[in-house]
């Protein structure tokens, strides 16, 4: 929280000055049509193929179309953005949650979804394996620095609301993310009601 107050809440302050709302929903959808092979790969895992196919629909439409990503012309298409990556990917598969865990910079996760964040990030992300592909160091931070900068910009309303209204703020985020991350690997689907019999 002392690295989000010194440094990422200044800069999404300037971010957000800067940049007015439709722009940054560009650098949103440029963002999400980047890490498409995260997703992509994570539906085959997963056995997804009709959601590997509207994310490889996607990925083609918005980086041609859609000027690299900026424009989500894919979505008024008729194939709605969905994410997944491999913390979803290893529950699938059966991986208990592990322990929850409050990551500097990341913020919240868990032993099995920071594992499978590395996987995603490391292994998977091409703008990563650009970065690594004899281009200097400083690539790779303005990358993770600008995608950190992106998410904690659009997730700053929510979290300073939940701020304002829990009694204990740890507690609430750790079972806000526990519930967004079953339903992320549900795909939405409604939580199944437990057997009374």
């Amino acid at each position: 929280q002392g690295l989000d107050t010194v440094i990422f809440n200044p800069t999404i302050a300037v971010y957000q000055t800067i940049i007015p709302e439709p722009g940054r929903q560009g650098v949103t959808n440029a963002f999400r049509n980047f890490r498409a092979p995260i997703t992509f790969a994570n539906d085959i895992f997963q056995g997804e193929g009709n959601r590997a196919g509207t994310t490889l629909g996607r990925f083609v439409i918005n980086s041609t179309v859609g000027l690299f990503g900026l424009f989500d012309v894919a979505a008024r298409m008729g194939l709605p953005y969905h994410s997944e990556d491999f913390g979803q990917t290893f529950a699938v598969w059966g991986m208990g949650e592990g322990p929850y865990l409050y990551v500097p910079v990341l913020g919240p996760s868990g032993g099995r979804d920071l594992t499978g964040y590395a996987i995603d990030n490391l292994g998977i992300d091409a703008m990563a394996w650009i970065g690594r592909a004899d281009n200097p160091f400083w690539w790779q931070v303005a990358y993770f620095g600008a995608l950190a900068t992106d998410a904690k910009s659009n997730a700053k309303p929510v979290l300073e609301e939940l701020k304002e209204s829990s009694v204990d703020y740890y507690a609430a985020l750790r079972s806000a993310y526990r519930q967004n991350r079953a339903k992320e690997i549900r795909n939405g689907a409604p939580a199944p009601l437990p057997d009374f019999d």
